[in-house]
């Protein structure tokens, strides 16, 4: 693997962005597959997925959009009998209107 992430100050990255952990450890990870994966292999086929968001119905959408360009993208197809939404502190009328735009079954917890 390459060598410790340097930049030129402990606080900044390029562009002046402040520097975190999660881009410090994300770009460690990227550069890591970047030299044991070749450019055509599959790096990732993954079997489960959380996805956290608020119990809005815009947050909702963003999901579903979100799961179409990944189809679209990936050619993989999400396993929608296979997926539960589960709902916590969400207003009755809220979460009915969510569960009417999602394929999704409602889990409890």
């Amino acid at each position: 693997m390459a060598g410790p992430y340097r930049c030129k100050d402990a606080t900044r990255g390029q562009n002046d962005d402040p520097v975190t952990l999660s881009k410090i450890l994300s770009n460690r990870i990227i550069e890591g597959i970047k030299e044991v994966i070749s450019d055509n292999q599959v790096v990732f086929l993954p079997d489960d997925l959380f996805i956290f968001a608020r119990g809005e119905l815009a947050s909702a959408r963003v999901i579903l959009e979100s799961l179409n360009e990944f189809k679209m993208v990936s050619s993989l197809v999400p396993s929608i009998p296979k997926s539960t939404a589960y709902f916590f502190n969400v207003v009755h009328h809220v979460k009915l209107a969510i569960i009417n735009i999602m394929p999704f079954s409602e889990g409890e917890l």
